[in-house]
């Protein structure tokens, strides 16, 4: 009984602790996996970025990992290839402005 007990402790304070966070945006979630799907086969993914925004390309995107995601941030582990070829995995940071990407940098911290 007091297995059970914890356990439900522990599924409700998990469950109270995530109404705390922010919401996470559907359509920003499915802008940047379809970017990196997009880059990934090869695109350019032009759709994905707001008007006034210069896209930038990944090359030979081989997998992903979002490391942080908010409505607005998005913090990605890259893997990919430098312009000439070389293996890279490198952390971006993509910023949206609702659906759409902003600027995609490399993430410095």
């Amino acid at each position: 009984m007091k297995i059970v007990f914890s356990l439900t402790a522990v599924v409700a304070c998990i469950a109270a602790f995530t109404l705390l966070l922010p919401p996470r945006s559907e359509t920003s979630d499915q802008t940047v996996t379809r970017w990196l799907e997009s880059q990934r086969v090869g695109l350019l993914g032009e759709q994905f970025w707001i008007d006034e925004a210069d896209p930038i390309t990944l090359y030979a995107v081989r997998s992903w990992e979002v490391l942080i995601a908010s409505p607005d941030l998005y913090v990605v582990r890259v893997e990919s290839s430098t312009r000439e070829g070389i293996p890279i995995i490198r952390l971006w940071r993509i910023c949206l402005r609702g659906n759409k990407i902003k600027s995609v940098e490399p993430d410095q911290d």
